[in-house]
């Protein structure tokens, strides 16, 4: 949950969570990123509403923004692809996605 917090008439948000302050600069970078924590302390950023890679520049921002944050990104997993589902309707089969863990 965000709050807000007034400091010369300019609102600025405080997060419970590490992952929350990353979304939020994530979401300057780039709008629709969500963050979801897959299991205790793995989390992923995924843009499930884009339908293309992230721009090179994008991308390595988002990764700087994580391992800035003592974040450890999963290079398995982690991927700045976009694959659409042969069914046009369903969900795309891959979206840009970025697994972390946070220490």
């Amino acid at each position: 949950m965000i709050k807000l917090k007034t400091i010369l008439n300019e609102d600025i948000p405080e997060f419970s969570t590490k992952a929350e302050s990353i979304e939020y600069e994530m979401e300057k970078i780039q709008k629709g990123v969500r963050i979801s924590e897959r299991e205790p302390g793995k989390f992923r950023a995924r843009w499930s509403y884009v339908r293309q890679p992230l721009s090179s520049a994008d991308w390595r921002a988002s990764l700087k923004l994580v391992m800035d944050a003592g974040g450890k990104i999963d290079k398995e997993w982690t991927r700045n692809d976009y694959e659409a589902n042969y069914e046009r309707e369903e969900p795309p089969e891959w979206v840009p996605s970025i697994y972390f863990t946070l220490r």
